[in-house]
């Protein structure tokens, strides 16, 4: 949503910010850097999903608060 905000895809903008210093990827996995971390910029939602095995497992989903929103859109317009 941020990206098409932007107009560019989600892969460009997270290269973006990866290239900024914002986040960097570990195990398939963007995470802020440490400068950013306790800002409030993401938050961490935890949801179930069903295994191939029938059984229940959960996974993490980071996803960017309103604030994290804003500066993105405040850091790219800076760069550009």
């Amino acid at each position: 949503q941020i990206a098409k905000e932007l107009g560019m895809s989600a892969v460009t903008l997270n290269q973006k910010l990866k290239q900024l210093g914002v986040q960097y990827k570990q195990h398939e996995q963007w995470i802020l850097s440490a400068k950013h971390q306790a800002k409030g910029y993401t938050k961490t939602n935890t949801h179930p999903y069903t295994k191939n095995d029938g059984t229940t497992g959960t996974a993490m989903q980071t996803v960017w608060t309103e604030k994290g929103r804003e500066f993105i859109h405040q850091i790219i317009n800076q760069e550009n």
